[in-house]
């Protein structure tokens, strides 16, 4: 059993922007950002109408700045274009999809090498300044100093995965910044990914819409 509480918030106000392509300006009518644990962030946007200067010049590699806000909470998403898909239909509504791949994209080409003499911290450290993100990482006591650490055809974000859970840490992209903390201090700062209960039509675009209805609490009864 568990109880439910909600209460009427702030909408949600986003913008989304290219920044090697600033006369992309048209906003999509939703965007949704799914988050979690371990994974690549995914943002998925929906235009109502497919463009096809868009389709045309918005490949693979793109960079993407979403920009969001809801009440006093705001943050800015850097990520990647990986996939523009268009429906092709006789109706009036056209749909055009753009998926995006959160900064640790950068992170997801696959390797073959050998760090000598380095804990697995320092080596996050390395491929951080590699792959052009700043680092910021616990200071974790007591790390194992390996005589070498390999990776074997797998992707740096999928090292980086195994290994920090290896030493009880979280390795996470935010921004242009790869964070390696311990995953207790990550439990303790809590989620930022809160379920949005639409309460409007789908048809409205979420930019019109003045309100949510937002879980605010979710209590475990039994």
């Amino acid at each position: 059993m568990s109880r439910r509480i909600a209460k009427d918030v702030r909408g949600t106000i986003y913008k989304v922007s290219f920044p090697t392509l600033p006369n992309r300006t048209i906003q999509p009518s939703l965007v949704d950002l799914h988050q979690k644990a371990g994974q690549h962030d995914i943002l998925v946007m929906e235009f109502e109408v497919n463009i096809p200067s868009w389709l045309a010049t918005l490949k693979t590699g793109i960079p993407v700045k979403f920009e969001w806000a809801q009440g006093k909470r705001s943050n800015v998403w850097y990520g990647y274009v990986t996939v523009v898909d268009s429906e092709k239909s006789p109706q009036k509504y056209q749909p055009m999809r753009i998926q995006c791949v959160g900064s640790s994209y950068v992170l997801k080409q696959s390797a073959s090498r050998i760090f000598k003499n380095k804990t697995i911290r320092e080596v996050a450290a390395i491929i951080a300044s590699e792959n052009g993100l700043s680092f910021i990482g616990d200071k974790v006591p007591n790390l194992i100093r390996y005589s070498q650490l390999t990776i074997t055809g797998e992707s740096y974000w999928e090292w980086l995965q195994t290994h920090a859970n290896e030493v009880g840490c979280v390795a996470f992209v935010s921004g242009t910044r790869l964070y390696f903390r311990r995953a207790q201090e990550v439990l303790d700062v809590g989620s930022s990914d809160i379920p949005i209960l639409q309460m409007w039509d789908t048809d409205i675009p979420t930019t019109d819409v003045g309100y949510d209805r937002t879980l605010i609490s979710f209590k475990v009864m039994s």
